[in-house]
C-alpha cells in the first residue's frame, strides 16, 4: 500500500487516489467479514466447546451415578449373596445334624435289634427247655402211673396166688379175719396212744 501511495504521489491523479483509497476499503471490508465469521465462527466452536464441556459433565454426572448405582448394586449382591451364604451355610448345618440325629437312632435301632434278636433266640431257648422238661416230667409221670399200676396189679395177683393157696389149705377164712382185725383198730390199739402220752 505504501509502495502503491509513493508511486500515486509520484504521479497518480486525485481520481486515482480515489479508486485505489475504493479498492483498499473494500479490501478492508472484506478482510472485516472474513474477520467477523471467523469471530462468529470461533464464538459457535467456543459455544459448542461450552455445551460439550457441560455434555460430558452430565456424561460424568450419569457415570458416577451408575457407577455409584452398580457399586450399590453390587454391595446388595455381595449383601444378598452373603445372606444366601449364611442361609445355606445354617441350612448345610441343620441337615448335619439331623444326619447326625439318624445315625445315632440307626446305631440305637441296630442295637435295639440285636437285643431283641438275643431275646427272641434267649426265649426259644428257655421255651424249648421248658418243653422238654414238661416232656421229660410227663413221661416220668407216666411211668409212675405205669409202674404203680403194675405194681398194684401185681399185689393183686399176689393177694390171689396167696388167697388160692390158703383155700387150698383150709385157712382162707382165719386169714381174711385176721385181715380184717389188722384193717380195722381195735379199742387197745386207739387208747394206747393215750398210755403212752401219759407215760411220756
Amino acid at each position: 500500500m505504501q509502495g502503491r501511495v509513493r508511486r500515486t504521489s509520484l504521479g497518480l491523479g486525485n481520481k486515482e487516489l480515489l479508486e485505489e483509497n475504493a479498492v483498499l476499503e473494500a479490501q478492508v471490508a472484506k478482510l472485516e467479514v472474513e474477520l467477523q465469521a471467523k469471530h462468529d465462527f470461533n464464538h459457535k466452536l467456543q459455544y459448542e466447546s461450552q455445551c460439550l464441556s457441560e455434555m460430558l459433565a452430565r456424561l460424568g454426572d450419569k457415570e458416577a451415578l451408575a457407577v455409584a448405582k452398580q457399586g450399590a448394586m453390587g454391595h446388595v449382591f455381595l449383601d444378598k449373596g452373603a445372606l444366601q451364604q449364611d442361609a445355606t451355610k445354617c441350612h448345610v448345618e441343620t441337615l448335619n445334624r439331623s444326619i447326625a440325629d439318624l445315625e445315632m437312632e440307626a446305631r440305637e435301632y441296630d442295637r435295639l435289634s440285636a437285643f431283641e434278636s438275643e431275646l427272641v433266640q434267649r426265649h426259644a431257648w428257655l421255651k424249648a427247655e421248658c418243653d422238654a422238661v414238661e416232656l421229660k416230667h410227663k413221661a416220668e409221670v407216666q411211668a409212675r402211673k405205669v409202674e404203680e399200676y403194675n405194681r398194684k396189679r401185681m399185689m393183686e395177683e399176689n393177694f390171689q396166688r396167696l388167697l388160692v393157696a390158703l383155700d387150698s389149705q383150709g385157712l382162707k377164712a382165719a386169714f381174711c379175719q385176721l385181715l380184717g382185725t389188722l384193717q380195722s383198730p381195735s379199742p387197745q390199739r386207739s387208747a394206747s396212744p393215750e398210755a403212752d402220752s401219759a407215760d411220756s
